[in-house]
């Protein structure tokens, strides 16, 4: 995996903390790093549905769906791609949720909540001390081939 350094944070004791390195085709490896590393922190980055699938559809100049269809030797439409990755968006926040039932180790970090990174921060202290930021990270998608208003349909 792409192991990717969040540069604000300062180790504070020994503790492994993986940040940013889950992507939508290793979805399930949470599971093992928490067999490997049990005390670590863990954080799901959740943003909103409709925009994360919208951000989908217009990745790659909105051909996409057609690098997944080469990549996975299908031939599925963008309709249905969306379907697919709507559902597998909904079963993937439950299934991690689940998994982290009642872990004081696990933290659900929502872009679309307010103080999100406020609460993120207290989360992370006093394990690891978070220097001041000016710009919290933020997706954007710049390529708006698609619109909200043609996917919605398909959702």
């Amino acid at each position: 995996p792409n192991y990717k350094k969040f540069k604000n944070l300062e180790k504070n004791d020994n503790r492994l903390i993986l940040l940013d390195f889950l992507n939508d085709n290793n979805m399930e490896l949470y599971k093992d790093i928490y067999k490997q590393y049990p005390n670590s922190k863990f954080i799901l980055q959740k943003r909103n549905k409709n925009n994360w699938l919208l951000s989908r559809c217009n990745f790659m100049n909105g051909d996409y769906y057609k690098h997944c269809n080469n990549r996975d030797n299908t031939n599925y439409s963008l309709q249905q791609y969306i379907k697919i990755w709507s559902n597998n968006y909904d079963k993937h926040y439950q299934d991690v949720n689940n998994f982290f039932t009642d872990n004081d180790n696990f933290f659900n970090y929502n872009l679309n909540e307010n103080n999100s990174f406020e609460k993120l921060k207290k989360f992370l202290e006093p394990d690891f001390i978070i220097k001041n930021i000016d710009n919290i990270p933020t997706h954007k998608t710049f390529n708006t081939k698609y619109k909200l208003q043609d996917i919605i349909n398909y959702i």
